[in-house]
């Protein structure tokens, strides 16, 4: 993407484009070209992932602090409190960052709204 914009990698791209001569060399250049999106929509994945997980941590706040983890844990997901932490904070496991998937992002969303609603509902009838 930053490549595109910079005149002299588009030039020497523009080069080994016109030397390819050959079908061989044109596929080649294909396949280099397929491996390269790849590679940078791996990364590009990684990025986000990082990104959503520090916004999930900072959303969260001191509000991680105030709300029971181990319930949450517990009645949402079926799983302890230190795999919810885990996820949470991005721990290593088994050699693996753990993270939230999507569908389990969308779970926590919806205990704390669930969460909101009892809460709410305890302090109309207070």
């Amino acid at each position: 993407m930053i490549a595109a914009n910079d005149p002299a990698t588009m030039d020497c791209l523009a080069e080994i484009v016109a030397e390819a001569k050959s079908p061989e060399d044109k596929a080649r250049l294909d396949e280099l070209a397929a491996q390269l999106m790849t590679g940078a929509n791996e990364c590009l994945d990684r990025v986000e992932n990082a990104v959503n997980e520090q916004l999930l941590r900072d959303q969260l706040g001191p509000l991680a602090e105030a709300l029971n983890m181990s319930y949450i844990a517990r009645t949402y997901f079926g799983r302890s409190r230190s795999w919810l932490s885990q996820r949470l904070n991005g721990h290593t496991v088994h050699g693996r960052k753990a993270i939230l998937t999507d569908d389990e992002r969308m779970t926590l969303n919806d205990a704390l709204n669930d969460i909101q609603s009892q809460i709410t509902a305890f302090t109309h009838s207070a």
